[in-house]
């Protein structure tokens, strides 16, 4: 209890370390810190996996060994270094398993909601809950899958799952170091790009390759923009990030499609690239005033 305790008091310190030139440290940082309690959840479900049929678990005498940098860990266990995901074809589990998981699950997210009980406060709401769904995102599950152990991802997937019953909101989205951290190297067009995926329009759509364009062919030429671009791959993954736990996630990016992306497609094709400068950096501003 009161390691959870400890480890639930960061939240808003490493939540302000979510940016491009601090969040490596701050995940090893954090990894170091907590990683016995990772580690002590997946040791829970192996030591339970003997009754369970063999052929639903991986087994890699590599992934037992404990690695004390998390960088390690993610070079370790990654496909390659553009942030593909290396869980991303990993078997079912049986449904034996599969409980076995989601007791673990559960008792982890009721030992959190413990340390609110133990407190005399009650449940996070509003803002509040909005930052510890991104510590969560950012912190806790890229923690418990760079264990590298067997059910790591597992377990992280199925908290996100049942996050929700005990803390009203949405499912929590579960991704590895990598794959967030990758997010950074999208710089200005990340916020489109999360926009255009939510409207179900591909990485080459029309949208993104115009924005790239003039990311590359005006906006890092012009005076301060390269300054601008650099400022907002601080600042984007966590806006995309925030918006992703809001349970009207949808309609938000529907919204900054109309209000943003159209009008700065249309300056642009319009020869008004200043204009769509000005605009594009005003919609990051109206997100960071909002959260």
């Amino acid at each position: 209890m009161s390691d959870l305790s400890k480890m639930i008091s960061e939240t808003a310190y490493y939540n302000k370390m979510f940016k491009a030139k601090t969040y490596a440290d701050a995940v090893e940082s954090f990894y170091g810190k907590y990683n016995y309690i990772f580690m002590e959840m997946n040791d829970r479900a192996e030591s339970q996996a003997g009754s369970v049929d063999e052929k639903y678990i991986k087994r890699d005498a590599d992934t037992e060994n404990t690695i004390n940098s998390v960088k390690s860990i993610i070079n370790k266990n990654s496909k390659n270094n553009d942030g593909v995901s290396p869980v991303q074809d990993r078997p079912e589990l049986s449904d034996a398993m599969k409980k076995i998981v989601e007791d673990i699950a559960t008792d982890f997210i009721l030992d959190i909601k413990a340390v609110y009980d133990a407190d005399g406060k009650k449940l996070p709401r509003g803002r509040y809950l909005m930052d510890l769904n991104i510590y969560m995102v950012m912190y806790v599950f890229p923690g418990i899958i760079a264990t590298g152990r067997e059910f790591s991802y597992y377990i992280a997937e199925m908290i996100g799952k049942k996050w929700p019953e005990t803390f009203t909101g949405n499912v929590l989205g579960c991704a590895d170091y990598d794959t967030i951290n990758s997010g950074f190297k999208r710089r200005f067009c990340y916020i489109t790009t999360a926009v255009c995926e939510s409207l179900g329009k591909g990485d080459d759509c029309e949208e993104l390759n115009i924005l790239r364009s003039f990311r590359d062919g005006y906006m890092a030429y012009v005076p301060g923009g390269g300054q601008m671009i650099q400022e907002y791959y601080d600042t984007a993954p966590r806006i995309v990030s925030i918006i992703n736990t809001q349970p009207d996630s949808g309609k938000l990016y529907r919204e900054l499609y109309d209000n943003y992306i159209l009008p700065c497609i249309d300056m642009i094709k319009n020869d008004k690239m200043k204009e769509c400068m000005t605009h594009y950096c005003a919609m990051v501003k109206n997100l960071l005033a909002r959260w």
